[in-house]
């Protein structure tokens, strides 16, 4: 599994899934319209897409999580 492939499915499977899987969650999206389960998928493609871009012009893992 590549380092990108590996990030991708920690994300979903910890954070993504758990909230999926709950009957209830104490918090909003401020956007009526927009469940929270929706919001975190949005987030989460704009992460990937992030580290995508920044694997890309060769930063490293490293550098890309310090905070």
């Amino acid at each position: 599994m590549s380092e990108f492939s590996g990030i991708l499915y920690k994300i979903k499977d910890k954070l993504v899934n758990g909230f999926k899987n709950r009957d209830y969650i104490l918090a909003g999206t401020r956007i009526l319209s927009v469940n929270l389960y929706d919001h975190l998928i949005l987030k989460e493609g704009i992460v990937v897409a992030t580290l995508k871009e920044l694997l890309m012009v060769g930063k490293a893992t490293e550098e890309i999580c310090v905070a």
